[in-house]
């Protein structure tokens, strides 16, 4: 299986035009030439040696039958001379697989061996056994104009589980070759979170997401499908052990992160026979929905045209569909010009897409098995404890006896109210105790009938909601409860006392 963790802007597309191939003589010249050199400009022979015998990085490299090779190394070996140039790109460059452009990494590959560019080295891995070439790193100085000084990773390709490898030993190389003035190292990663195994082995080997080498083009990186990331060398912690422990050791987890996604810290998922592929599934969710986020927080909306399995999950959007494609086809055009002429439309859609993000993030959590805390949505549902002092209110009408006292709240009856209806203010029910007598206010006197008129107890009626309060016998009157939660006892003292 091949791992391809390539990380230059013009990765995914063909250069203009592929090297010039030299003739057969002009070939055989240069090899002469390539041969009289005995070093390189970053993958010094005697760094890559005293890498390769350390102990524990010696015990791995024999356990899997492998070594590295510079380039000097690789032009003395007897690979070289089975190839025409154009062959010998052809079957290095097929590690890379289609993702890379042919005439690209033949490019990278003609100005790292061929063309003898001083700003260009290359590293080898290669088996032991035979001539296999099993992966290869190609760094470039001044990759970033901004940055003329630093080495960037211009193009990685190797089999699975061997490019950890081939870039720690890159950085191992640029923190102790004495010619490097900068002790630091920058890349671009390709398809951003998308490329989750590029990202996972980037973020341990200590790159961090770096919107610094942000810049036009010609610039720096200025491609926003892509992710800038960087790593400096300057602390004690970056002895030869440590660099050997980060590409050997399958439980070395980088400590010093920076990664606004979480999506490190989440880890990988889970094997397709572990599962199902079901945390694999939503990882992929996961991560189409950062790049988005990303996107439109770092580089608007102007110019960004999203990708295809990108834009499906925009356009779904329910705030979209509601707020931005108003009687609107739901093409990305009509986004970018709706949303940049009412600003104001970004930063909900932002929100919506954000708990999404979160509840996927919990969804893949759940898959691995991992224990979740409580959210802040999941935090309002719960019903408060004993401790805390909630209240249900009463309002009474009448007086309360001495033996009445306020009665506190069940879990059963919060839930009962919380599905009740909010009264609009907080005004009590008005009763006859509370009302102000007015010049329009009758008298009992004038209300009550004479016995003549008085109807029989077998035919009263039940008094209606039009029967005045002072007509109600004492008996007769209910107690008026207005509910309240989570009431103050002070409002609640002030209430049964008529206040």
């Amino acid at each position: 299986m091949e791992e391809n963790v390539e990380t230059s802007s013009e990765k995914l597309k063909e250069s203009d035009g592929g090297p010039t191939l030299l003739s057969p003589e002009d070939y055989t010249r240069r090899l002469s030439e390539l041969r009289k050199k005995t070093n390189n400009p970053l993958f010094k022979n005697k760094l890559i040696r005293d890498l390769s015998e350390s102990s524990d990085m010696k015990k791995f490299l024999d356990s899997k039958d492998i070594q590295f090779e510079t380039l000097s190394e690789f032009t003395h070996g007897g690979f070289i001379d089975k190839y025409t140039q154009d062959e010998l790109y052809q079957r290095i460059g097929s590690i890379c697989g289609s993702d890379v452009g042919r005439r690209y990494r033949a490019n990278s590959l003609d100005a790292a061996i061929f063309s003898m560019n001083p700003t260009f080295d290359i590293l080898f891995l290669r088996s032991k056994a035979g001539d296999k070439i099993l992966g290869f790193i190609i760094a470039e100085l001044g990759e970033c104009a901004k940055e003329p000084n630093v080495y960037a990773v211009n193009l990685i390709c190797s089999q699975s589980g061997l490019g950890k490898l081939l870039l720690g030993a890159c950085l191992y190389c640029i923190k102790y070759n004495d010619d490097v003035s900068e002790k630091r190292c920058i890349l671009e990663l390709a398809h951003a979170y998308k490329n989750t195994p590029g990202f996972f082995m980037y973020t341990k080997l200590g790159f961090n997401l770096d919107d610094s080498l942000i810049g036009e083009e010609g610039v720096c990186f200025d491609d926003f499908l892509h992710l800038p990331m960087s790593v400096t060398m300057n602390g004690d912690k970056f002895t030869q052990q440590y660099f050997v422990d980060m590409m050997v050791r399958s439980d070395f987890k980088q400590a010093d992160v920076v990664d606004p996604s979480g999506i490190y810290d989440l880890g990988l998922p889970k094997k397709e026979s572990e599962d199902g592929g079901k945390s694999s599934a939503i990882q992929k969710e996961m991560v189409k929905l950062a790049n988005i986020l990303r996107k439109i927080k770092v580089f608007g909306t102007k110019y960004i045209i999203f990708p295809q399995d990108e834009w499906e999950i925009i356009k779904e959007m329910p705030f979209a569909k509601k707020s931005i494609f108003i009687n609107k086809p739901r093409s990305q055009p009509n986004f970018s010009k709706k949303v940049n002429a009412k600003p104001e439309l970004v930063e909900p859609l932002l929100d919506e897409m954000g708990r999404d993000f979160d509840k996927l993030k919990r969804d893949y959590m759940r898959s691995k098995g991992i224990d979740i805390p409580l959210t802040p949505t999941a935090q309002l549902e719960v019903i408060p404890k004993a401790e805390e002092e909630l209240i249900l209110a009463e309002t009474v009408a009448l007086p309360t006896t001495p033996s009445e006292t306020l009665k506190k709240t069940t879990q059963k009856q919060l839930i009962t109210m919380s599905m009740m209806p909010r009264r609009t203010t907080r005004t009590r029910k008005t009763t006859s105790k509370h009302k102000t007598p007015t010049s329009k206010q009758r008298t009992p006197s004038k209300r009550r009938r004479t016995p003549s008129k008085q109807k029989t107890p077998s035919k009263q009626k039940t008094p209606s909601k039009k029967t005045p309060t002072s007509k109600r016998s004492h008996d007769d009157m209910r107690t008026i409860r207005t509910i309240r939660t989570y009431n103050t006892r002070k409002r609640t003292q002030a209430t049964q006392a008529g206040l």
